[in-house]
Formats: structure tokens, sequence, C-alpha cells
């Protein structure tokens, strides 16, 4: 792994509680890497509570619910893809996976990092997409 990052890509969608319990971690990375920029993918009505945090460049809301309704399946792919390509005209250097479900693992992938972390033990898959994967979680 990199220790030049200039730009990292935090995937933690949602649960309050859980968002909460990952601003340690975003801190541990703004001091591991001052200089980068560190962007966010949260999950739409939780934006609000990251929103002008200090150490957050960019919050990129997505609209969970796409992932579950099969009947707007056909509208919900084109969503994926087109935010998986906006997220990857970012070119970011790394994407971090801490949720570990098939839908955050997918956003890491498509995000086009070459460097993707997340946790070995996670469900659904998710380590599927993972350049990189560490044990917790």
């Amino acid at each position: 792994m990199n220790s030049d990052y200039k730009k990292i890509l935090i995937i933690k969608p949602s649960s309050l509680g859980d968002i909460v319990h990952t601003l340690p971690f975003l801190a541990a990375v703004h001091n591991r890497f001052p200089g980068a920029e560190i962007h966010w993918v949260v999950a739409r009505g939780l934006h609000r509570f990251l929103e002008g945090h200090p150490m957050i460049t960019k919050l990129w809301i997505m609209d969970k619910d796409i992932w579950k309704k099969l009947s707007r399946l056909h509208r919900s792919v084109p969503e994926i893809i087109h935010f998986g390509r906006t997220l990857a005209a970012e070119k970011f250097d790394i994407s971090i996976d801490l949720s570990g479900l098939l839908r955050s693992g997918l956003i890491t992938w498509a995000a086009g990092a070459k460097e993707r972390l997340g946790f070995s033990d996670s469900d659904e898959g998710s380590p599927f997409f993972y350049t990189h994967k560490i044990k917790g979680g």
C-alpha cells in the first residue's frame, strides 16, 4: 500500500451509529495523510450529520433505496452505474469500504481506485472487490 495518498474515498453510507463510530477512523486517516482530500459516500438523509466536517473534502450522497427495490431494477442499474462512473472520474488513490456489504463493495470497486481496502470477513461477497483485505470488522 502507498504511503502518499492524495485522494481517499471512505465508503460508510449508513447507520447513524456506525457513522459516528467511524469518526475516529476519519481523524486517523486525516492525521496520517494531512494533505489528502478525503471524500465520503453517505446515504441520503444521513449526510446532514457529516456536512461541514472540516476533515471531509466532499460528501457523495447515495440513494441506498435504489439497491432495495427489484421493481425499479431497470432504473436502478443505470443510476448505480452513473454513480460509479462519477466517482471513478475523481481518480481516487484508494477507496476504503467500512461497511462490508455487497453494495459498498461494488462502490469500492466502481470508484476506480487502484487500491481498494476492506474487511476480509465481510458479508455478501464484498471482499471480492478489494485489492487489500484486513481482518476485523
